[in-house]
């Protein structure tokens, strides 16, 4: 179940960081808005690897 959390957080990260480099031509307002989903959706796959997935924490030894 946490491979399967990691993997989820690492994809909707990367999903994020693909609106965050999309680029539509002669179209300000909409580049403001796909760079606001961006940053909405990478904090999400932070949220998923951060709380659900317990990326980062390590287990003593």
């Amino acid at each position: 179940m946490k491979l399967i959390s990691t993997l989820l957080g690492f994809l909707i990260i990367f999903v994020g960081l693909l609106f965050l480099s999309t680029t539509i031509l002669n179209e300000p307002n909409k580049n403001v808005m796909v760079k606001i989903l961006g940053i909405i959706v990478l904090f999400c796959g932070i949220f998923v690897l951060k709380i659900i997935a317990d990326f980062g924490k390590q287990k003593p030894s």
